[in-house]
């Protein structure tokens, strides 16, 4: 799947985009992932959590992005008008998370198509046209907003989350998007399996109440357009590696407005080398060893300190002129300024390039939530941070910048 942005929302159309894809992996036809991150979606943050891990999965994503704290109203429609009015929309898809109804109520006219004289065929919803039917002024709003949604022709993908959002669904259902359910205590496997069928079906084709000689009939033939837990309408259940994964994913989203960005991780990063008196001669080679083992820690969660430093199982030699090479302290200084996050174990064993270490009494490290998102793209900045085929290991020898090998150095 190629993912173009992920754009959260809530009363407020504005907030800044979780992920943006760089120019050269934007596609024209690409997908944009709307996130619905009104205060609503607070009860339902695990669901929430295990659909963006699978969506990262599926669009092939280092990491899922922080997304912001649920908050506020539902400005869905604004928020669609803004994407797809954008003169850069072209012929992307859209993937609408949500839990619930749009309900900001300050956009009342949708444009829902077009007449015969050619002139765009507008529907005006106002609460104050139903008096003392609010449920019924709410249903028109989502019939209107599913309308212009339909007449957009973009392919829309609808993921609704918990108990609120079936009446949103089943509206959905009977026009030319997709349309999807995740139950409230939906398994990472029940998740991974829905969202999964949910893009990867196409549906352009409405289903209208005239072709059915019932309403009962076409009630029924628009269910069965749902995709849920019960009906897959055809896709195969997530695998089991799959699974694991959004599991593992999910439990690092970090949810919040202060999440680091590139800026801020490098400014924290350079305090804490401060802090630990870190040479500055030493310092790319160092961030080179700490960021190895912050992507060691995407996969196999807690590290032990004493992998890169320490007097009993260092991976990799110091650097030229490190003096005092003081790994460990700048570990401790890193979780100060909020980049990692540790915890004494008492035993924990760890496989490094198939081999078996087993540390007693020791703290161990990873990749906080506000930082992990970046472990992956800094560990990449050759500028910033040594590669990893660049650091010299413990008994290695390989040339230095300066032509000696590291045992003549």
């Amino acid at each position: 799947m190629k993912l173009n942005s992920i754009e959260p929302f809530n009363g407020d159309i504005n907030l800044p985009p979780s992920y943006t894809a760089p120019p050269d992996k934007f596609h024209p036809k690409g997908k944009v992932c709307v996130l619905d991150r009104s205060g609503s979606m607070g009860s339902q943050e695990d669901e929430f959590k295990l659909t963006l891990s699978m969506i990262k999965a599926l669009s092939g994503l280092d990491a899922v992005p922080p997304v912001p704290s649920p908050g506020g109203n539902t400005n869905l429609i604004g928020k669609i008008k803004k994407i797809v009015e954008s003169p850069d929309f072209g012929e992307q898809e859209i993937i609408i998370v949500t839990d619930g109804l749009d309900n900001q109520h300050d956009i009342n006219d949708f444009h829902v198509g077009v007449t015969e004289s050619g002139e765009p065929r507008m529907i005006n919803i106002k609460q104050e046209n139903y008096p003392n039917n609010y449920d019924g002024y709410m249903r028109a709003r989502q019939e209107a907003i599913l309308d212009y949604l339909a007449y957009i022709g973009a392919q829309v993908h609808i993921i609704g989350i918990g108990n609120e959002v079936k009446e949103l669904l089943k509206m959905a259902s009977s026009r030319p998007m997709t349309v999807a359910h995740v139950p409230r205590r939906a398994t990472a496997s029940q998740v991974a399996t829905v969202v999964g069928a949910a893009i990867n079906i196409v549906r352009d084709t409405s289903v209208a109440a005239v072709d059915f000689s019932t309403a009962e009939e076409h009630s029924a033939a628009t269910d069965a357009r749902i995709i849920t837990v019960d009906n897959l309408c055809g896709q195969p259940e997530a695998e089991a590696e799959q699974v694991e994964a959004i599991q593992s994913d999910a439990a690092r989203v970090y949810v919040g407005d202060d999440a680091f960005n590139i800026d801020t991780f490098k400014e924290a990063f350079a305090e804490a080398e401060d802090a630990a008196s870190i040479i500055e001669c030493a310092n790319k080679y160092t961030r080179g060893v700490v960021m190895w083992l912050l992507t060691l820690s995407l996969t196999q969660g807690k590290v032990p300190g004493a992998v890169i430093g320490g007097k009993l199982a260092k991976v990799f030699e110091p650097p030229e002129g490190a003096g005092d090479w003081k790994v460990n302290k700048l570990l401790s200084e890193l979780k100060n300024v909020g980049i990692v996050t540790s915890k004494k174990e008492q035993k924990i064993e760890l496989v490094v390039e198939g081999r078996s270490r087993t540390f007693t009494k020791v703290e161990c490290y990873e990749a906080s939530p506000r930082a992990s998102h970046l472990v992956s793209q800094l560990a990449g900045d050759s500028e910033w941070a040594t590669s990893e085929a660049e650091l010299v290991k413990k008994g290695n020898k390989r040339k230095r910048e300066d032509g000696k090998s590291s045992d003549e150095a």
